[in-house]
């Protein structure tokens, strides 16, 4: 038995594939929800070899068994607090899948598959907001009024709204930090000009279709990463006024 950060080269190619599957998971979603449920299948499976294959002590904040256990603790307390046991067993039943997210964490693929599998995250978000903001603004006079009546734009996709939005803000801001780190090495290439193109056309469509809850993870997301990689550089101040226009921009 291996610690966790020992093991990686070693399970490698059970990590690739943890990583491949959580990824197909995200892409079969928006068309498919027995694919989307079979990939996270395969990805929890290959999760959990590798924790059985670890030696990770329980409490630990590394150890994915502490915070299922929490997770589990959590939902008892909150349905002592439900009234209603008709509407439990659904709550309970759409939050179940948030048990494995844990496991998923410690799938750690090889750095030279990365933009693959952004490219693969990225090009079905950006044929759906292609789509879907055509459609809009073929309807245009139509679907204002539906934005007046607080109600969701129509996307071509089986994802709610306002999940269809937090998976487009994530991606885009994943996108953000990947090509601000790997841009310099390799400029020219063919795929980083291509995660370039998927990160534009997700940003600008995620102030056109998204949802207030994407636009505002996007951008609390960013300013998150803006501290913690310059947080000595900036004054209170600054970040705690940046923080209030955020919310603020969001909520408008």
């Amino acid at each position: 038995m291996l610690s966790l950060d020992k093991n990686i080269n070693l399970y490698r190619p059970w990590h690739n594939a943890g990583a491949f599957f959580g990824i197909g998971a995200l892409v079969c979603v928006h068309f498919s929800h027995a694919l989307a449920s079979i990939f996270t299948g395969l990805a929890i499976a290959c999760a959990l070899f590798i924790v059985v294959r670890t030696k990770l002590p329980f409490w630990s904040l590394k150890s994915p068994w502490m915070w299922m256990a929490i997770f589990v603790v959590w939902q008892c307390i909150a349905s002592l607090l439900v009234p209603e046991m008709e509407g439990l067993r659904e709550k309970l039943t759409l939050r179940l899948p948030l048990l494995f997210l844990p496991l998923l964490t410690i799938i750690k693929p090889d750095k030279r598959l990365w933009p693959y599998l952004l490219l693969l995250l990225s090009m079905p978000l950006v044929w759906i907001s292609l789509a879907s903001i055509a459609n809009y603004f073929n309807h245009l006079q139509f679907y204002n009024q539906m934005i007046v009546e607080s109600k969701p734009l129509p996307l071509f996709s089986l994802v709610y709204h306002i999940e269809y939005s937090l998976i487009q803000s994530c991606t885009a801001l994943v996108l953000l930090l990947f090509l601000r780190k790997e841009w310099k090495a390799q400029p020219h290439s063919m795929l980083m000009v291509a995660l370039a193109v998927c990160g534009v056309v997700l940003f600008a469509a995620l102030h056109i279709l998204s949802a207030r809850t994407g636009i505002l993870a996007f951008w609390l997301g960013l300013a998150a990463a803006v501290i913690f990689n310059r947080e000595r550089q900036i004054k209170r101040w600054k970040l705690i006024t940046a923080a209030i226009l955020v919310v603020a921009l969001a909520f408008a």
